[in-house]
């Protein structure tokens, strides 16, 4: 019988670790909670996949008017998709850590869990 992996972050860390391997060649710097708190009684955490030089950014040039644009932004899609069939839907989006510097290959994917997600982390902690 297969089982599938029922804990977050024991899950965030297979893809920060084994899957950015198998992708990119090399684990994610970084996996962390950014932001734990409780507002009207709902769990609200923000966990950050960071990458200091990815792979898929090394040979992209945008132009000028399109300095804003990540190359990484296929990868944030990667770990949604990888989080929605592990049935912990999210939103995730990627961007340089220093948006000052657009020659910045620090990424950062932003993982925004929805609500019943956290609630059910939340559950199986206590």
């Amino acid at each position: 019988m297969d089982s599938r992996e029922t804990d977050l972050v024991r899950f965030l860390t297979f893809i920060e670790k084994t899957v950015w391997k198998v992708l990119f060649g090399k684990q994610a710097d970084n996996l962390a909670i950014v932001a734990a708190n409780q507002a009207n009684g709902q769990p609200h955490d923000v966990y950050c996949i960071l990458d200091t030089d990815p792979v898929v950014s090394h040979f992209v040039c945008n132009p000028p008017e399109f300095k804003k644009l990540s190359s990484t932004a296929f990868v944030a899609g990667i770990v949604a998709g990888m989080l929605d069939s592990a049935e912990f839907p999210a939103e995730v989006t990627a961007f340089a850590k220093n948006s000052d510097d657009t020659r910045s290959r620090e990424i950062v994917f932003e993982i925004h869990f929805k609500k019943h997600v956290l609630q059910r982390h939340e559950k199986m902690k206590s």
